[in-house]
């Protein structure tokens, strides 16, 4: 197991690191600023090299509050934004409960869109970052996070073209109050945010990610575990 990390920025808070040895990506932004695309992009790249790989996304629906979560981003259930950041945080710890830690666990890397940044980033319109920050704590950060840089005008057309109907934070005022808790994140967590320019095309953004990631300490231990389980399986096959 990789040793325990730990990140201290204040009294506030002191959050630890994914200690399993599997790797913990997280790709967001904005709503419309491409973080599933890149999601699915870096976990073809994970199983082209056979690496195993989960990709994911939150809120999760099956786990407690999510339906509800979803209801009220479709603004079809009115809920206060604490209880709606704390209903976030109750699916969150489902979610790594059940889906997320039992994977990295076991040497499969997890790739999601949208993680605790999210809670902070989306939550700061209305909650402090310091406070959202406490919701979060106990729940292990990426090791690897990485910020889509898109301008709110931009998302917001990108989601019209879409032709769905826009959902709660995607207003433009709400979206350009949002991005700066990005940057804030960004500034208190430098060693493990990549703000990354969004605006560019999907391939030119992977790469930049899959450069970023491939430099990664766990990333060499990953392969060098599927290299030993691939010749332990060829040894039996030889028996």
């Amino acid at each position: 197991m990789t040793p325990e990390i730990r990140v201290e920025r204040s009294a506030f808070f002191e959050m630890e690191i994914n200690p399993y040895p599997g790797l913990f990506i997280d790709i967001e932004g904005l709503d419309g600023s491409g973080e599933s695309t890149q999601v699915a992009r870096l976990g073809k790249r994970f199983r082209e090299m056979s690496l195993l790989v989960h990709e994911t996304s939150e809120p999760i629906e099956k786990y407690q509050d999510g339906e509800a979560i979803r209801m009220a981003l479709r603004k079809r259930l009115i809920i206060g934004p604490r209880t709606l950041q704390t209903m976030f945080t109750v699916n969150r710890s489902d979610h790594l409960d059940f889906g997320i830690e039992p994977r990295l666990e076991k040497n499969i890397s997890v790739i999601i869109a949208r993680y605790l940044w999210s809670t902070v980033a989306f939550g700061s319109l209305e909650m402090e970052k310091s406070k959202l920050l406490q919701m979060n704590q106990g729940f292990p950060l990426p090791d690897l996070s990485f910020f889509l840089k898109v301008s709110p005008e931009e998302c917001l057309q990108r989601r019209i073209r879409e032709g769905k109907k826009l959902e709660y934070f995607e207003e433009l005022e709400k979206m350009k109050k949002i991005w700066p808790a990005y940057e804030w994140l960004n500034q208190q967590f430098p060693e493990i945010t990549f703000i990354i320019d969004g605006e560019r095309k999907e391939k030119e953004i992977g790469l930049e990610i899959s450069r970023i990631v491939s430099s990664h300490p766990k990333f060499d231990q990953l392969k060098e575990i599927m290299e030993k389980r691939r010749k332990e399986e060829r040894l039996l096959d030889w028996i």
